[in-house]
């Protein structure tokens, strides 16, 4: 990621680049309001999960809640940026040895209050094979899955669903932006243009390299899956 940070400080961005990412990274799906809702941990980010995810359930009648996530946020090599921000944002930094499915869990009920919808946790995962691997048999009973995860990472973690899970279930990502960033400004701040640029080499390739994380997803139509969400969605009673 350094070395995309070094690339910003002296000005070197590619405008085609960033259009590609903006495009086939940055998309957008409508959310859903029904089935499971899966809140995937991202480390020091995982309040803006929690927040979103909070969001969609108020707003919706899923029948589960998923929540992943195995780092602990307060040993991420970032939070020294990331922190003071979620300060200004008015959301809590996470406690020590605090996991991001824990982290995640206790910021979403305290925004949704009591609710008898179940809602389970995967403690140890690190990664999103790993994750959905984990959580397999609380999602592949579902029609519908709502996934929350960062927006750089979304592509990658659908794709990861879709190999993990199969065909089914139908499956739809909410992008969440945190810090402050969005579409149109990621690659104004350092950090968040060696972040994206970095997924963005590793999940799409750039030309001279194939995707380096491309055994470990399946390449998806985010369009055709977000079509298929919105038709299952609707069809649920």
């Amino acid at each position: 990621m350094l070395k995309y940070a070094f690339s910003h400080m002296i000005g070197k961005e590619d405008s085609v680049r960033a259009n590609q990412i903006n495009d086939q990274l940055l998309f957008q799906m409508p959310p859903v309001t029904k089935g499971t809702l899966y809140l995937d941990g991202e480390g020091t980010a995982s309040a803006y999960v929690a927040k979103r995810g909070a969001e969609l359930f108020l707003a919706g009648t899923f029948n589960q809640v998923v929540i992943t996530g195995g780092r602990i946020p307060t040993k991420d090599t970032k939070r020294h940026f990331v922190f003071p921000r979620l300060r200004e944002d008015g959301l809590e930094l996470p406690r020590a040895k605090e996991r991001e499915a824990e982290y995640i869990e206790r910021l979403f009920r305290e925004e949704i209050g009591h609710t008898q919808t179940p809602i389970f946790l995967e403690r140890n995962a690190t990664n999103a094979s790993q994750k959905f691997g984990r959580c397999a048999h609380h999602l592949q009973d579902s029609q519908l899955i709502q996934i929350v995860t960062l927006a750089y990472g979304q592509y990658r973690v659908l794709g990861t669903a879709r190999k993990v899970l199969g065909e089914s279930p139908a499956i739809t990502v909410d992008g969440v932006y945190p810090l402050g960033i969005t579409k149109d400004n990621w690659h104004d701040w350092f950090l968040s243009y060696g972040i994206v640029m970095d997924e963005a080499d590793k999940t799409l390739g750039n030309g001279n390299k194939p995707p380096q994380y491309q055994k470990f997803f399946t390449n998806v139509d985010w369009r055709k899956e977000s079509d298929r969400a919105q038709s299952v969605n609707a069809l649920i009673i």
